[in-house]
């Protein structure tokens, strides 16, 4: 189903209801009772995604450990505290990495900050401040 088309739903104190025109034509074609399956995926705010992205991609260019944007993303969510450590069975330490879009506005800034003081002190090449990199930013927007 395409993305424009896919049922829209509210949560409530009494459950979801619908909030499109295809969640309330769903709606009414089930039955009280009846069980259903929602996929249920939350609103990401792609705003913040695409700022964070900018961002890794630049320090992807410039990082003295040569490191890709998958790699720097995981290392920056681990080392700002994003990210939640497990053993697995083989006894090898994994990571379980705090989705950008499940921040709020509000998380995300700080997290944004505290990227570019940790980019600046650890990633970049000696002599790269901080507004070095936000003024390359710039170019970006």
């Amino acid at each position: 189903m395409p993305q424009k088309d896919r049922p829209i739903w509210r949560k409530t104190m009494y459950g979801f209801e619908p909030a499109s025109e295809s969640a309330q034509d769903f709606f009414h074609s089930v039955n009280d009772g009846e069980l259903i399956y929602l996929d249920g995926h939350k609103e990401k705010n792609l705003k913040l995604v695409r700022k964070w992205w900018v961002l890794v991609g630049l320090l992807a260019k410039h990082n003295i450990r040569g490191w890709n944007k998958d790699q720097l993303h995981d290392d920056i969510l681990i080392s700002l505290g994003k990210a939640e450590p497990f053993i697995r069975a083989d006894g090898q330490v994994q990571y379980r990495l705090r989705g950008i879009s499940s921040m709020s506005k509000d998380e995300f800034n700080q997290f944004y900050e505290d990227t570019l003081t940790y980019a600046a002190n650890t990633l970049m090449p000696p002599g790269t401040d901080r507004p070095d990199i936000e003024r390359e930013l710039m170019t970006f927007y």
